[in-house]
């Protein structure tokens, strides 16, 4: 069924933007975040994003408001993430960990809560 696939990606991508939290986490202290700054922002380039926007997902589910949501949620998170690995990138260490307290932190909880949103519509048919 459509609507299980939807929800799994859904479910995996709550997953792996937790992930990207502790990888931005470790980048502040130092370590290598393993993609350029560019590909983090492209919120076409993730798993998630890739299947939100490739040919699995329909037409009609595109025209739903909560696809509209998300897929707006999800860039806007992108947005944030690629400024945090940017200033990763620079060195700006002390800059990186404010923006990533502050609006990285903000886009990503209002993704993740738009995100279990969504799977709880699809759950109930309301998808």
């Amino acid at each position: 069924m459509f609507h299980r696939r939807q929800s799994d990606q859904i479910s995996l991508a709550v997953e792996a933007h937790g992930r990207w939290r502790l990888e931005f986490r470790r980048a502040v202290m130092g370590a290598d975040l393993g993609k350029p700054a560019a590909e983090i922002a492209d919120d076409h380039a993730c798993a998630f994003g890739t299947w939100l926007h490739g040919p699995e997902v329909d037409a009609a589910t595109r025209e739903t408001p909560a696809w509209r949501v998300i897929a707006r949620l999800h860039q806007a998170f992108h947005q944030s993430a690629g400024a945090v690995a940017k200033l990763v990138e620079q060195g700006d260490l002390v800059e990186a960990e404010a923006l990533l307290a502050g609006d990285y932190l903000a886009r990503s909880n209002r993704l993740l809560a738009g995100l279990r949103k969504w799977r709880a519509e699809l759950a109930f048919g309301a998808g």
